[in-house]
């Protein structure tokens, strides 16, 4: 099925986007999921061409009596220039007892420039599991541009998750927003065990662009870039780069 869903999402075009909106109107749960994952990419290249349809097609089945629909749904949302429209059907699902539905919430709220979405990303980023709160603090960090206290206050609560993404995830958003509380945990984290380094880490030094980060980055790359791929590299020289100034 993905891979049927893939190709479909490669191909486009009008006679692919109305099978989606049947589909998404089909008896079958697994079929209207479907509709909802191929209305969620199709015409990346040219959205507005799918528009209005597409996003009431979405909203309706944010109302369907199936949680994998609704979580589909709550996604694809995430994924169209016209999201902010289903803000009110979203936040109706920010507690909703399915942890699957509020993780596709929390993925559909995080491009609405709305403060009610980055307050209900607030309240997912303390959900009790795991994929809700990663997927939530990533939207609120790293998509969303919301900033304001409450938010960056939220970010800090999870610098200290138990989930090494996560504390990731919020040392990204803050240093996105120049907070200098991203800054100590970068450079406490450049001065301990380099191998707990992720990409994400170095993306951050680069936000930051602070020098007092240079000499800590400039012995990671001495002890660590011969053992690792390309793209860590490829982050490591860029925040090299920006602490250079």
């Amino acid at each position: 099925m993905r891979d049927a869903i893939s190709e479909l999402f490669r191909r486009g075009g009008d006679q692919v986007y109305r099978g989606a909106l049947q589909l998404a109107q089909d008896a079958r749960p697994r079929a209207r999921t479907a509709g909802a994952n191929i209305l969620a990419q199709i015409g990346y290249s040219d959205p507005a061409r799918y528009e209005p349809d597409r996003t009431e097609t979405l909203i309706a089945l944010l109302g369907d009596r199936e949680a994998d629909v609704v979580a589909a749904a709550a996604a694809a949302i995430g994924h169209i220039p016209d999201g902010d429209r289903a803000i009110s059907p979203l936040l109706s699902h920010v507690s909703n007892r399915d942890p699957q539905v509020r993780q596709g919430v929390a993925f559909g709220l995080a491009r609405i420039d709305d403060r009610r979405a980055s307050d209900a990303l607030i309240e997912l980023s303390r959900d009790a599991d795991r994929e809700v709160r990663n997927w939530a603090t990533f939207g609120l960090g790293s998509i969303s541009t919301a900033d304001y206290p409450a938010v960056r206050a939220a970010l800090a609560e999870r610098l200290n998750d138990e989930d090494a993404e996560i504390s990731m995830e919020a040392v990204a958003g803050l240093a996105e927003r120049k907070d200098a509380r991203a800054l100590t945990v970068l450079r406490a984290l450049l001065a301990g065990d380099v191998g707990e380094v992720t990409a994400g880490h170095l993306d951050a030094c680069a936000s930051l662009g602070d020098p007092s980060l240079l000499p800590g980055l400039l012995n990671l790359q001495e002890c660590m870039a011969p053992n690792n791929d390309a793209y860590w590299i490829r982050c490591l020289d860029e925040a090299i780069a920006a602490c250079k100034g």
